[in-house]
């Protein structure tokens, strides 16, 4: 079908009428005599010329048959449909020889190397006192360490503690490689650390000691962080909610075997102190003193309960031992529950595991009555308003009893006994409860700190590759006819071997993986086929092969 469109056009006529005014004019005369003196004459003349302006429009010939109007009403279209008669295109023309092959690869390049290793330590000891003196409950001033035990106020110690909140970042280096030989590469982005193997082991290890603090070290964390691509990573983490006074956290190495780390590191310390509640002076609780009956210690007993929340310092008996030849050997050990309530017998009251137990103290030979410190170094909370028992055991091989083993016991009373029989036991409860807090003589009042990061190698790098074009040159295909071919459905079926692009071998050399795409634009696929187009990843030491079968493939001769 053709269409012939011609425009419309305006025509303009312009008509002008002249106007003559007949001058009546006289007859002059004239003298010529004198030719030199003539002039043509000159008259005026009003002209008026009136103009008229017509349209004329051809919408008049549109018939909507053959002649119609264009969309935009300024034209007209001419259409005239017909069939063109089939024209045979013989197969001599359509069939071309193509069968090429192409080699390609890029020019091999030596692997970067790193042969470095990293081991790095850091020890350090942090000062709570950097000054090293304090100023004690009775206005004296004392030196870190106190050479006898010192008391401060809790005022002072918390005011110390809630200033502390440090945070300690080092930061570590890793060895870059130069990419002057890798044009493919655009960036080393980080590297990944050689897997164990044997005595060659990568990992972070963590150590931090409370010398002498007289409340616990909180929340301590000790993290290794790396970045890649601006994405941090935490490659260790080493965590303690407590580190109580003269307690070590050393916990298990974290491997770092096969990790991915950026182009730095950096160890993160942060830890704070705790602030006390209560002091820690020793003070005491409960006194009982009004035993005056001696008997026996052999299986000595007695109940007790505290009026604050904290740790024992020490209870005081009243013993005796009139052996001329002979030491004993003593403990208490505490118990929470007694089973058996209406007996006088520790063995059956006391089945369960002990909650705590004291030092061991001797009671030598041809000692008089007296008191008898038992101290406690657990450090141990005992809860206020709750019920506790102490047993007296001796430790150890002792000699059998002479009968001059004594304690002083009020048998009037019930809630504890000896020799198998109720009473009550002279004794002294001390706790760590006072409002002063004891910074005992030798206290360095500090924290220690160890953590060493080891890497014995590395294994690979991560890099960021740039886009790279392959130049592989097929040779433009060359219909034998003189007709422009743009495209066309290839046969189908056909014999073996043709119709078909095949790839024989893709491999990558590379250590890291590499994106690779072969898109053959050229072969329009029919609905539900796969298109001629290879969309893959390459790794090392794997080789690709792919056919293509072309037939039923719509061949495009230019994109």
């Amino acid at each position: 079908m053709k269409k012939f469109i011609i425009k419309s056009a305006t025509y303009k006529k312009w008509s002008i009428w002249f106007l003559f005014l007949l001058m009546p004019f006289s007859l002059i005369k004239c003298d010529l005599s004198t030719l030199n003196g003539f002039k043509v004459p000159t008259w005026f003349v009003d002209i008026t010329f009136p103009l008229v302006q017509n349209k004329f429009s051809l919408e008049g010939m549109v018939d909507n048959k053959q002649i119609f109007s264009t969309p935009d009403s300024l034209g007209m279209q001419l259409m005239f449909e017909g069939v063109l008669p089939d024209t045979s295109i013989g197969s001599d023309i359509l069939e071309i020889t193509l069968d090429t092959s192409i080699p390609f690869s890029l020019n091999p390049t030596a692997s970067p190397t790193s042969t470095q290793s990293i081991n790095v330590p850091f020890d350090t000891t942090i000062d709570i006192i950097p000054s090293k003196t304090l100023i004690n409950s009775s206005g004296a001033t004392f030196s870190i360490p106190p050479t006898t035990d010192q008391q401060i106020t809790q005022a002072t110690w918390n005011s110390i503690a809630s200033a502390f909140n440090p945070s300690i970042q080092i930061p570590i280096n890793i060895p870059s490689i130069s990419l002057d030989q890798f044009e493919f590469i655009e960036s080393i982005n980080g590297y990944v650390v050689k897997e164990d193997a044997g005595g060659a082991v990568s990992n972070f290890t963590t150590s931090i000691e409370n010398d002498g603090l007289p409340s616990s070290i909180t929340n301590f964390a000790s993290t290794l962080k790396t970045s890649i691509n601006s994405a941090s990573i935490t490659l260790a983490n080493q965590t303690q909610a407590s580190i109580g006074k003269g307690q070590t956290f050393s916990p298990s190495a974290s491997s770092i075997s096969k990790a991915s780390i950026g182009n730095s590191l950096t160890m993160d310390l942060s830890f704070g102190l705790e602030s006390l509640t209560a002091g820690s002076s020793e003070e005491t609780l409960f006194s009982y003193t009004s035993a005056t009956s001696v008997t026996g210690w052999t299986n000595g007993w007695q109940k007790f309960s505290l009026s604050k929340t904290g740790a024992l310092s020490k209870i005081i008996l009243k013993l005796s031992n009139a052996a001329p030849a002979a030491d004993y050997n003593l403990a208490l050990y505490i118990y929470t529950a007694d089973n058996d309530p209406s007996s006088a017998n520790p063995n059956s009251k006391f089945i369960s595991a002990p909650y705590d137990k004291s030092n061991t103290v001797t009671i030598n030979r041809n000692t008089a009555a007296g008191e008898v410190e038992f101290p406690f170094s657990s450090g141990k909370t005992y809860n206020a308003s709750t019920n506790y028992y102490f047993w007296i055991k001796e430790e150890g091989v002792n000699p059998a009893g002479t009968g001059g083993q004594k304690l002083y016991i009020n048998s009037s009373e019930n809630d504890g006994g000896s020799g198998n029989s109720f009473g009550r036991i002279y004794h002294k409860i001390n706790t760590l409860t006072g409002d002063l807090i004891t910074i005992s003589a030798g206290d360095k009042m500090q924290i220690g700190i160890s953590n060493q990061l080891k890497i014995s190698g590395f294994d690979s790098a991560l890099v960021s590759i740039a886009e790279t074009n392959i130049p592989i040159d097929i040779p433009e295909v060359k219909f034998p006819s003189s007709i422009e071919i743009f495209s066309g459905k290839l046969i189908s079926p056909s014999a073996a071997d043709i119709n078909k692009i095949k790839i024989n071998s893709i491999s990558s050399g590379y250590p890291m993986d590499v994106d690779f795409l072969m898109n053959f634009k050229n072969f329009a696929p029919p609905a539900g086929k796969d298109s001629t187009k290879l969309d893959t990843v390459l790794k090392n030491g794997l080789t690709i092969k792919k056919n293509f079968d072309l037939e039923s493939l719509t061949k495009e001769n230019k994109i």
